[in-house]
C-alpha cells in the first residue's frame, strides 16, 4: 500500500544478514500468503555465497541461512507460503525453491518451477 514505508532496517556487519558486508541487487519480497513476513536474498561479499533472510515488519529476524550457491547472481524470485522460488545464474541458469519456514531444513530443490 505504501511503497515508501520502512519495514525493517537490515544489512551486513551485524545488522541482520551477516557479520560481514553483504550486497543485494534484489528487492525485498513480501510473502504473498503471510502478510507481514518478508524475504531478502543477498550475497556475502567475502565468499560470494548467497543467503536468504526472512524477517517480519518490525525487523525481527525469523530465519537467516546461506543457500550453498557461490558466484553468479540471483535473478527473479518470489515468496509464497514460506517458500522462496528463485532463478540462479551461474555458468547456466537454474530454478530453485527453498523452504524458508522456521524449523524446516533449508535444502534447495532444483528445477522447482
Amino acid at each position: 500500500e505504501n511503497p515508501t514505508k520502512l519495514v525493517a532496517k537490515i544489512g551486513g556487519k551485524g545488522n541482520g544478514a551477516f557479520d560481514g558486508e553483504v550486497t543485494s541487487m534484489n528487492y525485498i519480497k513480501e510473502d504473498k500468503t503471510n502478510n507481514g513476513r518478508y524475504a531478502w536474498l543477498y550475497t556475502i561479499n567475502d565468499t560470494q555465497e548467497h543467503g536468504c533472510l526472512i524477517f517480519d515488519g518490525e525487523g525481527n529476524i525469523i530465519e537467516n541461512f546461506t543457500l550453498g550457491l557461490y558466484g553468479g547472481y540471483i535473478g527473479s524470485y518470489s515468496f509464497h507460503d514460506g517458500l522462496v522460488y528463485f532463478s540462479f545464474h551461474g555458468s547456466e541458469r537454474y530454478n530453485y525453491a527453498v523452504d524458508a519456514r522456521p524449523g524446516k531444513e533449508h535444502v534447495l530443490q532444483a528445477n522447482a518451477w
